[in-house]
């Protein structure tokens, strides 16, 4: 809030909704029933850092108008600690997400960006609190999942969820450089 405000500088419109309970995702989508309404909404984590969301704008947008959710993944080296895409034999029908493995079926991960219809708030209060005391995206994707209504897509570029300490000195790593580079062209 201190650093968007309102969102008038971005010439945006801004409305915060603030999770007095650190209860999980899915909880904190549900809080934002009433401002979305029935309109699709997307839902971006805001430790997930994405370099290239403008060239990914076909995969974004494209009309899935029958679908009640749209996922994204992305190829990782360590997928044990993502929720991970199982598929069926045919490598492209997806069956569910599998939450941090001990074996993962495969190297993508979910990333923190989720498309989603408002069928989403009538699901979520069937949700069921996890072990960690949350009500997880990952049980609300997969009940979507099972419903058949679920595309998905792979992110180019960059992708960095910065929710360790490493992972957010990679990020500020990244962007300096690319600012320092981006700076370099502009004054040559």
């Amino acid at each position: 809030m201190n650093l968007l405000k309102d969102g008038e500088e971005l010439g945006v419109d801004l409305t915060y909704r603030y999770q007095s309970k650190a209860i999980g995702i899915a909880n904190a989508v549900y809080l934002a029933r009433k401002f979305v309404g029935n309109d699709k909404f997307a839902v971006i984590l805001g430790d997930n850092i994405f370099d290239k969301l403008s060239e990914n704008h076909r995969i974004l947008f494209e009309n899935s108008s029958d679908r009640e959710a749209k996922l994204f993944f992305y190829n990782v080296k360590d997928p044990e600690r993502f929720g991970v895409p199982v598929f069926e034999e045919d490598n492209k029908t997806l069956v569910r997400i599998e939450e941090k493995p001990k074996k993962p079926k495969s190297n993508l991960a979910v990333v923190g960006l989720y498309f989603y219809s408002p069928v989403v708030f009538d699901l979520i209060p069937t949700l069921k609190v996890s072990n960690r005391g949350e009500y997880e995206i990952t049980d609300l994707n997969n009940i979507l999942i099972s419903r058949r209504k679920v595309s998905y897509s792979e992110v180019r570029g960059n992708w960095i969820d910065a929710g360790t300490f490493e992972s957010l000195y990679n990020a500020n790593k990244i962007i300096h450089e690319r600012t320092t580079y981006a700076n370099s062209r502009t004054n040559n």
